[in-house]
């Protein structure tokens, strides 16, 4: 499923953005699609807590509370693709940075062509037509196969002869070991103690002196001795 959230106070614009949205994922993908509309703030903060995996945004920046919504994205979703709807009386040097990391940007105002345009070409670079069995693991529940993509994935623990899979919604368990599970994962998990292992693209901090890391959902995780090492040069 693809995942994605637009904010912009405009509702005719925002129904354009949404239309070339369900337009491109149905021309690129044999993939469905879950598009979070946002007028205000509030909701959507609340778009930002109910997914686990958000796979880009379109998000107005305005003058009052434009880098505060980033950064509120960014905190749960740090690598996601993003196109900001930008007024052009606002200085470049207010997005054009480091924490912000615009992947498009529309200066508005802007005619229909414009934000088309953009529009597409930022979804062409984000929706690449990928094997989507590739990008996740499946694991076999009593509800039957279960398909959790990678990039949804905080930790995973080792407990009572089962292994859980924690995103930052869901809990999913099943009988197996962290050794085996180790084998499936991508390069960018790594076991930071006998019973962890976590996904450094949801690391938000590691402190060596607590042995513990932080994450961008607010969990924290505990770091053996045996492992702080290898944590360090992983976090460099």
């Amino acid at each position: 499923m693809v995942s994605g959230i637009i904010f912009d106070s405009d509702v005719c614009e925002r129904q354009l953005i949404l239309r070339y949205i369900k337009k491109r994922i149905a021309i690129m993908m044999d993939d469905s699609s879950r598009i979070l509309e946002c007028e205000d703030r509030l909701k959507f903060a609340d778009a930002i807590n109910e997914m686990d995996i958000n796979d880009f945004c379109c998000l107005e920046f305005a003058k009052n509370d434009g880098r505060e919504c980033v950064l509120t994205l960014r905190k749960s979703f740090p690598q996601s693709p993003l196109l900001l709807l930008v007024d052009m009386t606002i200085s470049p040097k207010e997005y054009v940075r480091p924490d912000i990391m615009p992947s498009a940007i529309v200066l508005k105002p802007s005619d229909e062509k414009d934000i088309k345009e953009t529009l597409l070409d930022f979804l062409d670079s984000v929706l690449k037509p990928e094997n989507k069995e590739d990008e996740c693991l499946c694991i076999d529940t009593r509800e039957g196969v279960t398909r959790i993509p990678f990039d949804a994935i905080s930790y995973v623990e080792a407990c009572s002869k089962k292994v859980y899979i924690r995103t930052r919604k869901e809990e999913y368990g099943y009988y197996d070991t962290l050794d085996n599970l180790e084998k499936m994962l991508p390069d960018f998990f790594e076991r930071c103690h006998r019973g962890y292992i976590v996904n450094t693209k949801k690391i938000q901090k590691y402190v060596g002196s607590e042995n513990t890391i932080y994450l961008t959902d607010g969990s924290m995780i505990p770091v053996s001795r045996s492992y702080k090492g290898k944590m360090r040069e992983v976090l460099k």
